[in-house]
């Protein structure tokens, strides 16, 4: 078993791609729909007013099956 981990859920969100897919929906949504859209993620990634620094993200795997998503290699 190989433990990872852990990390803040800011870098965790970041390394799992939030940013690219945030970008994607912002693209596609209303004036109203981006706003809550970014409203949400500062709620998930902000590290003083919301909870990026509030959480931790951690994992514990089979070796067999590698690097998970999500966490820095190293």
């Amino acid at each position: 078993m190989a433990f990872h981990g852990p990390v803040w859920q800011r870098d965790f969100l970041a390394y799992m791609g939030i940013m690219p897919r945030f970008e994607a929906l912002v693209k596609q949504a209303s004036a109203e729909q981006a706003e809550k859209l970014e409203q949400g993620l500062l709620r998930l990634m902000d590290t003083e007013k919301g909870m990026g620094k509030t959480y931790q993200a951690a994992c514990i795997v089979p070796l067999k099956f590698g690097h998970p998503a999500g966490f820095p290699e190293g």
